[in-house]
């Protein structure tokens, strides 16, 4: 679904302003007269003395919900207690959806569960090659 598909749907549903906000390195540009009524270009900057962080958190201040396809933002969006519209391919979609007629009654879920399950997603390379992750998963496998 492209962008303007997406606040076409989202239009249906909710007279809220969009704000569309590309990842930070994405080069193509689309002019912000193709996007239809009451949507606007947010162009991320770059945090001063960092290589890959953005000021994401200004683009959440203020912020009705988060709508991603599969990338990052819905996860930090929903660690900060934005609800999220993501596909089924994001780490956040359990505690999200991708139900754009809920847009004005999003999911507001309890997500201790998922935020444990999400903290052991992740693995840093020492803890691979010690095999920890192995030792950690294994006996919930063997169950």
């Amino acid at each position: 679904r492209s962008i303007i598909q997406t606040c076409e749907e989202i239009k249906k549903h909710s007279d809220r302003p969009i704000v569309v906000r590309h990842h930070p390195r994405y080069t193509a540009t689309m002019h912000p007269s193709s996007l239809p009524d009451n949507c606007s270009f947010y162009k991320p900057k770059k945090l001063d003395g960092t290589y890959d962080d953005f000021d994401f958190d200004n683009s959440l201040k203020g912020a009705w919900c988060v709508v991603n396809h599969s990338s990052n933002p819905a996860v930090e969006a929903a660690i900060k207690g934005v609800p999220v519209f993501c596909s089924k391919d994001n780490l956040a979609y359990d505690i999200g959806t991708d139900d754009y007629s809920m847009i004005e009654t999003p999911k507001r879920v309890d997500r201790t569960d998922w935020a444990n399950w999400l903290a052991h997603t992740e693995w840093y390379l020492d803890e691979i090659a010690k095999g920890t992750p192995w030792k950690r998963l294994k006996p919930l496998i063997q169950k």
